[in-house]
């Protein structure tokens, strides 16, 4: 449901607990970040998906510290909201159609289940493990120089894109790995398949940046336990 106008009032939001302002705040970045690689960006969603990051980028870990800073939450609040532009202009991707599957099935928070889910999709994207050229690479390359991450080449500012999401998720206290989140390693293995088809036929793949194959959605998940599989 698309409202035909939005009022946003963060006042609302002061009670959340800081854990679900991480899931939340997690889940605006993977909105913004998915819909500036998407296979539908334009000049308009690009805009509200840049100034979201940003916001994130600056606030997120404000908030989750401190609930009641009244500055802090109005920014994420906004970013949320242009989030919610971007992608509802530019649709999302792999790791949400990921994220889907994942927290149906486990009962994980979505924003959580993106959380965990975004830096394996962007180093997937970016062919980061891989030889060649992603067209993603260079989308993720301007991302991170926007956030004054730069490296040698493409792929080692992607590189450090991951790791200060990574970096992000830690500050705010979310775990990386599916076995912290109270999933039994062979549960989930049983399920990585199920979930992988799922997440294959999940309309938000359709706009993701790289046509993934079910062994290869298998993969990233398989990628959720400590030392894979």
């Amino acid at each position: 449901m698309v409202p035909d106008a939005a009022f946003l009032d963060p006042r609302f939001t002061v009670s959340v607990p800081p854990h679900i302002t991480a899931d939340t705040g997690m889940d605006v970045l993977t909105h913004a970040l998915e819909a500036y690689v998407s296979t539908n960006a334009g000049d308009f969603t690009d805009a509200c998906a840049e100034k979201a990051v940003r916001l994130v980028w600056s606030y997120l870990a404000r908030t989750v510290e401190e609930g009641s800073d009244m500055e802090a939450r109005t920014h994420m609040h906004n970013a949320s909201c242009l989030a919610g532009v971007a992608f509802n202009g530019a649709s999302l991707g792999l790791c949400h159609s990921m994220a889907h599957a994942l927290g149906a099935r486990f009962h994980i928070p979505h924003g959580r289940s993106n959380a965990i889910l975004l830096h394996h999709v962007i180093s997937y994207n970016a062919g980061l493990e891989e030889a060649g050229d992603f067209a993603a690479c260079s989308r993720y390359v301007a991302i991170a120089n926007m956030l004054g991450i730069a490296a040698g080449t493409e792929k080692a500012t992607v590189h450090g894109l991951v790791r200060h999401i990574k970096n992000l998720m830690s500050k705010i206290k979310i775990p990386q790995q599916i076995t912290d989140l109270n999933v039994d390693k062979d549960e989930f293995e049983q399920a990585v398949r199920e979930m992988a088809e799922k997440a294959l036929k999940d309309n938000c793949t359709l706009t993701n940046p790289r046509v993934p194959t079910v062994e290869e959605i298998e993969t990233i998940y398989r990628k959720l336990c400590k030392g894979g599989y």
